[in-house]
């Protein structure tokens, strides 16, 4: 029965680094993904990208003469990037290229993070092309439904543990330890990713895990801290236990003098 017991322990432990591992990533990839963190992570990389692939620069310089005649009348000049609306307001237009260039950059990232996608998000990815309602809160809600579901999956995988552990006050110490392992991969991946490739994909993927680094450390302090609650409650039972010992002794004592 104790090998079964056994056996089966190890099972649920590989289930629940598996499950904290999925829980771990949904939460960076929603940590990372909020709009206000998308839009510092990904301001140069789209920058580049619209440089390289349709020479904003040059876009800009040749559009200037008529962006600066049309907002002598006007507080905003309109046009299109790539499929996007977008809004320049004139006080930009006055300072120059690069203040344009920068602002129309911004609204890009706003555009394409609050767009309805009209799909769910693996949906999304059957319609082809360019993903990049990766960058959007439809991505960011999605990531975070996924985490509550891990959540509530490391806890069925607890109580499963919490049942074949023979020491049932070892399920704290048991559960900091899975997920310290779960964490630590997190702690570098980020940096792993800055020297595999200088592609634009690889670029994008350092905006996803952006996060890692801190995600990964809150959880390490979370283990930590289960882990020390488990040792303290060991301590507590031991203490309990010395102290029933100590009452019973002095209780036979007292029967022995009367």
């Amino acid at each position: 029965m104790g090998v079964i017991r056994n056996v089966l322990l190890i099972f649920v432990s590989l289930l629940l680094f598996v499950s904290f591992s999925f829980l771990i990533l949904s939460l960076t990839l929603s940590s990372s993904l909020t709009y206000d963190n998308v839009r510092t992570q990904s301001v140069s990389i789209i920058h580049d990208v619209l440089e390289n692939d349709f020479n904003i620069s040059s876009m800009i310089s040749q559009s200037y003469v008529l962006m600066d005649y049309y907002c002598k009348n006007h507080s905003v000049y309109n046009f299109n990037a790539n499929g996007y609306p977008i809004s320049i307001s004139c006080d930009t237009v006055a300072k120059g290229h690069e203040a344009i260039v920068e602002e129309g950059v911004k609204e890009l990232i706003a555009k394409i993070y609050y767009q309805d996608y009209d799909c769910t998000f693996f949906a999304c990815f059957k319609k082809g092309g360019v993903p990049i309602f990766l960058i959007s809160k439809l991505a960011h809600d999605s990531f975070l439904k996924y985490f509550f579901l891990f959540f509530a999956l490391s806890l069925v995988f607890l109580a499963f543990a919490f049942f074949l552990l023979e020491k049932k006050t070892n399920l704290t110490i048991f559960a900091g330890g899975v997920l310290i392992l779960a964490a630590l991969p997190f702690i570098k991946i980020g940096g792993v990713l800055s020297f595999l490739s200088d592609k634009i994909y690889f670029q994008f993927m350092k905006i996803f895990l952006s996060q890692s680094k801190t995600i990964a450390i809150i959880v390490i302090i979370i283990s930590v801290a289960l882990i020390i609650l488990g040792i303290v409650f060991k301590f507590l039972k031991v203490g309990i236990s010395a102290s029933k010992i100590i009452s019973n002794i002095k209780k036979g004592r007292n029967k022995d003098t009367k």
